[in-house]
């Protein structure tokens, strides 16, 4: 599972992301159930330019979301760019442990959360995202509402070896590890 970009300061804006709260509280609840069949967490933390204040690593702004619920067995990968594969160790984490499948929630739904899915899509992984549990913040002429509605059709339309699959976080399920 991954969680991309759900920082304190991304959350902070005037006004907030799109259903800031209940977004936070709807990948809480895919947490569980991921956590529960023992799918493993990847929180995927965003920061800025060296020479720039903005998300610099270790600072408030950076940390990831109070909100969220994180455990210590959970996995951080930091990232410089949108898309979470690129300049990071997230596809050899993910090979490591033999993941093929991904789940896909956060921040920056027409940014990060796009070109992290038709990466991971491209890096011939099975991608689901969750339709209600990624969000963004308004933009010139497009409401933030209308940019996720854009996306998660978009994200069903596309093709891909493994496929991609959208579902609400109200029908995202987990089948328990066998050992």
């Amino acid at each position: 599972m991954l969680v991309i970009d759900v920082q304190k300061g991304l959350f902070a804006t005037n006004p907030p992301p799109f259903e800031a709260q209940a977004v936070i509280a709807r990948i809480n609840s895919s947490l569980a159930k991921a956590r529960a069949a023992g799918v493993p967490v990847i929180f995927v933390q965003h920061e800025g330019p060296p020479d720039g204040d903005w998300m610099l690593p270790e600072t408030d702004d950076w940390q990831v979301h109070p909100d969220l619920h994180c455990l210590s067995g959970d996995v951080f990968v930091r990232k410089k760019t949108a898309d979470a594969f690129y300049g990071t160790p997230l596809q050899e984490i993910l090979h490591s442990r033999l993941i093929q499948r991904i789940v896909v929630m956060g921040y920056a739904t027409d940014f990060c959360v796009d070109s992290t899915v038709r990466n991971a899509a491209s890096r011939d992984f099975e991608v689901c995202i969750v339709s209600d549990a990624h969000t963004t913040n308004d933009a010139p002429g497009l409401k933030a509402s209308a940019i996720r509605d854009h996306f998660n059709w978009a994200w069903g339309e596309s093709s891909s070896s493994r496929g991609i699959r959208v579902v609400p976080s109200s029908n995202l399920s987990f089948v328990p590890a066998t050992k």
